[in-house]
């Protein structure tokens, strides 16, 4: 299993360092990747029977971004990519220059952070129910409120900002700013989260565009154990 982390480690860092138009872009460059270490064996958008304990979705089936199989062993990695809008590129005719244009101002960092824990959530529960041997999950932006720790808010408790996060039942917190009737509104499709292995979080740089506003990526990558590292909350 080990030997499965460091390839798929390995096609992440030699990812081309540009920008991506979409999550399904940085996902597909990503799968390029991967088969050169796993030729044959890589799957995108793969239906899984849904987990007892996955509560995010409620279909039979979720579907996993990126599923390795490697000698009857499979692996799952879930990406997210959020971004913010890029100023001082210059108006030119150029791909990367393009796609920097097209990126939005996504905000939402409340669900964008907790979507992330979401999928962590994920990947431990198919380890525990599914047979799964483990999985990666991946999160790459440009907008820094993503890497820092936050307090005070609906979501301190799904913070991804750098550091250890222990085992927890995450839940959104009340606040003056959020009622107690709009946190159970956000319930409905994102509930609390039990997270059942502590995980420590260091963010590193991806890419770095000088002379400009928001052009700096970054990226958090966090490996999730077999079963036997597993525990239950």
């Amino acid at each position: 299993m080990a030997d499965v982390f460091k390839k798929i480690r390995k096609a992440f860092d030699k990812l081309e360092k540009r920008i991506f138009v979409s999550e399904a872009d940085f996902q597909h460059a990503l799968a390029m990747k991967l088969e050169q270490y796993f030729k044959g064996r890589v799957r995108l958008e793969y239906p899984i029977i849904r987990p007892k304990r996955v509560q995010t979705t409620k279909g039979k089936y979720i579907y996993a971004d990126i599923v390795i199989k490697d000698d009857n062993k499979k692996y799952v990695i879930e990406l997210k990519y959020k971004t913010q809008a890029i100023k001082g590129m210059p108006d030119v005719d150029d791909d990367g220059i393009l796609a920097c244009k097209l990126l939005k101002n996504q905000s939402a960092h409340d669900f964008g952070a907790y979507d992330f824990w979401a999928d962590i959530n994920r990947v431990e529960q198919l380890v525990v129910q599914n047979g799964y041997e483990g999985g990666v999950c991946i999160f790459l932006t440009n907008d820094s409120n993503y890497t820092k720790p936050h307090t005070g808010t609906i979501y301190s408790n799904f913070s991804i900002g750098g550091g250890t996060h222990k085992p927890a039942k995450k839940k959104w917190i009340a606040t003056d700013r959020c009622s107690k009737q709009r946190i159970a509104e956000i319930q409905q499709t994102r509930p609390n989260l039990n997270i059942q292995k502590p995980y420590e979080f260091n963010w590193q740089d991806f890419l770095t565009l000088p002379d400009t506003s928001g052009g700096k990526f970054r990226c958090l990558y966090v490996e999730i154990p077999d079963a036997s590292k597993v525990g239950a909350i």
